[in-house]
């Protein structure tokens, strides 16, 4: 079952790319904007303030057709300063614009920031939920945990709205509870469903990833909500 905050994680991780692109956006249109200013320095034309906006909100799409528009312009100021200077930088400025963009636009900077997670949320969010077989569900309250000894488990809550592990059937043998607090519910890393009621776990703090709890035997578990299974039943971390 995926909590609130695994939700958020996912979400952010879906929005990263957008955030980064728009960012970069962003960048290039006040890089593009600046070097009109520059340029406009270096001819001695003023411009008001309203026409840099306008060149940011569209861009170099917005600097060309606006260059070209007044591409005779005479002056109309004199500035002070070094002009050939300012010429540079409005270069420097455009070139760094056109840069930001092909490395935008190209996609390799997304290659590097989305990754795994990006897909394995993508998979998440739109493809449903799967259990260890394979199985799919569209909500993971369906999704079906198994315990090595062929018994099958859920994900529900209590009265309180308290999540717990139930078991599904109609007869219980005593081999398991009926109910399990979700706290005591773990995964091991051949996908099977284990309890641990008398706090038995530690937790090995050097681990990457979620399975960090550890038992006598020296056998690492990761808290249920930690993990999820993709269409071919693999493992998978939150």
């Amino acid at each position: 079952m995926i909590s609130s905050n695994q939700y958020t994680d996912m979400i952010f991780t879906l929005l990263k790319p957008v955030l980064v692109t728009g960012l970069i956006a962003i960048v290039a249109s006040i890089s593009i904007a600046y070097a009109v200013y520059f340029y406009n320095k270096s001819r001695n034309v003023k411009e008001k303030f309203s026409t840099y906006e306008l060149i940011f909100l569209f861009g170099i799409i917005g600097a060309v057709v606006y260059l070209i528009s007044t591409r005779k312009k005479e002056a109309n100021f004199e500035y002070t300063g070094d002009k050939k200077k300012h010429k540079i930088v409005s270069v420097i400025l455009a070139v760094v614009c056109v840069a930001v963009m092909v490395v935008n636009m190209s996609g390799v900077l997304l290659d590097v920031i989305i990754g795994e997670n990006y897909l394995e949320a993508i998979n998440v969010l739109t493809e449903g939920y799967y259990d260890r077989n394979g199985i799919n569900y569209e909500y993971s309250e369906d999704v079906i945990y198994y315990t090595e000894d062929g018994y099958k488990f859920k994900i529900t809550t209590d009265s309180n709205g308290s999540a717990i592990c139930s078991q599904l059937t109609t007869s219980y043998d005593g081999t398991y509870k009926e109910k399990y607090e979700i706290y005591d519910c773990f995964v091991d890393k051949n996908g099977y469903l284990v309890f641990f009621t008398d706090n038995e776990l530690e937790m090995d703090d050097n681990v990457d990833g979620v399975f960090y709890y550890y038992d006598s035997n020296n056998e690492y578990y990761a808290s249920v909500g930690l993990v999820y299974w993709d269409a071919e039943g693999k493992l998978c971390e939150y």
